[in-house]
């Protein structure tokens, strides 16, 4: 498959020949700028990087320079929700490398990508050496910096003279969704999570895995989760096709060893990247243990399960669903069914725990013979309560089972 990498734009100010200090007598259109720490060097360890479309650059340039100064003007997206939670919305630069300073922007009221408020900082630099920058946004004494074009970690946006002194990414990065989930592009199903806590003897298998589904918009196409593995330290994973959900979308599945504190989902397709980070919040999930996300629009799905044969002829399907607690009252019942001989089995599933997300774990054991294939198997789950019911069977396909036992898509 074709895997579009992220743009790397980089945009390297050349300016004149003086070393002067920023000019301060800021207009109110100007922010006048004060020393900060270097990005992902503050001493109180609060520093993040945001691959997630949190914050995003949508344009910088350099313009109306005056003897020894230069006027720079950065555009930049922030999530609204993180506004409207308290957020302010920055931008750190250098001209020399060494003393970074950081200048405070303003809404502009501008139309921005849905679920984005977009800012615009002014300010005048001198005109001498190279010019880096990065916006961020400070919450809660953290600060988070845009790492959603320029994915290094430790790099920054770089003005250059070879470009007209002008950066502009466009909306195609982190086009934006509605609030709660991803836009008609990608959107969550469902994801199951288990991390062992610190302690020795655990014998969970630690995983993050989910379905995700995406409109089929061309043939080349990437689809990632991006996640924290609990070290602050944000990676990607690849996830793999699973099939056709409806007509026009398809199913991809993702699979990490390890658990995840939080992740987010990237489309990569036709040359523009789609996102469904939860309406900018990530997908966030319990520190240790099992826990568990669904769609906005789905009541339940099968997390877990796993076929086990204690004898020639006995064997059994043990397995969880995860669901919302719509009432009380409520029954939950799993199915396997054998696509070889037509033969089928069910059990009722029974309480099990409440999860950090708020979704309740229901455990079930459906026995069946042992002499059956395993790969002819299929599952499903039906979930009434008062006033409603449901079922999952996997988009019509039916949960199935891997070589060694273990369910998959």
């Amino acid at each position: 498959m074709r895997t579009p990498p992220f743009v790397a734009i980089s945009l390297l100010v050349a300016l004149g020949a003086c070393d002067q200090a920023i000019v301060e007598d800021a207009t109110p259109s100007e922010t006048a700028p004060v020393a900060a720490a270097a990005p992902l060097t503050a001493a109180d360890g609060e520093d993040r990087a945001d691959h997630a479309c949190e914050i995003v650059l949508r344009e910088a340039t350099s313009a109306d320079c005056v003897r020894s100064q230069c006027r720079i003007t950065v555009r930049f997206d922030v999530q609204a929700d993180l506004i409207d939670a308290g957020a302010a919305a920055r931008v750190l630069f250098t001209s020399d490398g060494d003393s970074w300073w950081a200048a405070e922007a303003r809404a502009t009221g501008d139309d921005a990508a849905p679920g984005f408020a977009r800012f615009e900082m002014q300010t005048w630099t001198p005109s001498t050496g190279r010019y880096r920058l990065i916006p961020f946004y400070t919450l809660s004494g953290a600060r988070v910096f845009d790492h959603n074009v320029v994915v290094d970690d430790v790099d920054s946006y770089v003005l250059d003279q070879d470009a007209g002194f002008a950066l502009f990414t466009g909306d195609d990065v982190c086009p934006g969704s509605e609030a709660g989930g991803g836009g008609p592009e990608v959107r969550l199903i469902h994801a199951w999570s288990n991390q062992c806590p610190p302690v020795s003897g655990c014998a969970a298998e630690e995983e993050l895995r989910g379905l995700v589904e995406v409109a089929n918009l061309a043939y080349d196409k990437r689809v990632e989760v991006v996640y924290d593995p609990g070290t602050g330290a944000w990676v990607s994973a690849a996830a793999s096709y699973v099939g056709p959900s409806r007509p026009g979308f398809e199913l991809w599945a993702f699979d990490v060893d390890g658990g995840a504190t939080a992740f987010a989902l990237s489309y990569a397709v036709d040359g523009r990247t789609y996102w469904d980070n939860n309406g900018g919040q990530d997908y966030r999930l319990g520190r240790y243990g099992i826990d568990a996300v669904l769609a906005a629009d789905r009541d339940l799905a099968i997390g877990w399960a796993r076929d086990y044969r204690d004898a020639p002829s006995v064997g059994a399907i043990d397995g969880a669903v995860v669901l919302r607690n719509h009432s009380y009252d409520k029954t939950v019942t799993v199915t396997v069914r054998d696509t070889a001989s037509g033969a089928s089995a069910e059990a009722p599933a029974s309480y099990y725990a409440t999860l950090p997300s708020g979704l309740e774990l229901w455990r079930f054991t459906v026995p069946f013979s042992a002499d059956v294939d395993r790969g002819a198997l299929r599952l499903s789950a039906r979930f009434a309560w008062d006033g409603g019911e449901a079922s999952d069977d996997d988009f019509g396909r039916g949960y199935r089972l891997d070589a060694t036992g273990l369910l998959t898509y």
